[in-house]
C-alpha cells in the first residue's frame, strides 16, 4: 500500500478537493516507478488538467515533484527534474 502521509504536508492544506484528488492518483499510478516510466504519467496528468483548466502552484508543483522524487536515486531525481522543465509543469 502506498504512502499517503504526504497528503498532510502543510503546503498542501489549502489545496482543492479536485487537486489532492488528482495528486493522489499521480502518487497511486507513478508509485514504484522510475522517472522515465513516471514521466508519461506527469504528461498525461496534465494534459488532464489542461482540459478541465486545472493548474497547480508554483508550491503544489515543488510538493507534487519532491513526493514524487522521493524514492528514486539521485540520478533519477536529475532525470525527473530536466523533464519537470521541459514540461513547464
Amino acid at each position: 500500500m502506498p504512502d499517503t502521509n504526504w497528503i498532510n504536508h502543510p503546503s498542501l492544506k489549502n489545496m482543492s478537493n479536485r487537486k489532492k484528488e488528482i495528486l493522489v492518483n499521480l502518487m497511486k499510478e507513478s508509485e514504484g516507478k522510475s522517472a522515465t516510466d513516471t514521466i508519461p504519467i506527469l504528461l498525461n496528468t496534465q494534459k488532464k488538467m489542461n482540459e478541465q483548466g486545472i493548474k497547480f502552484s508554483p508550491q503544489e508543483q515543488n510538493v507534487m515533484f519532491s513526493i514524487l522524487s522521493e524514492k528514486l536515486s539521485p540520478q533519477e531525481r536529475v532525470r525527473l527534474d530536466a523533464m519537470r522543465k521541459m514540461m513547464h509543469f
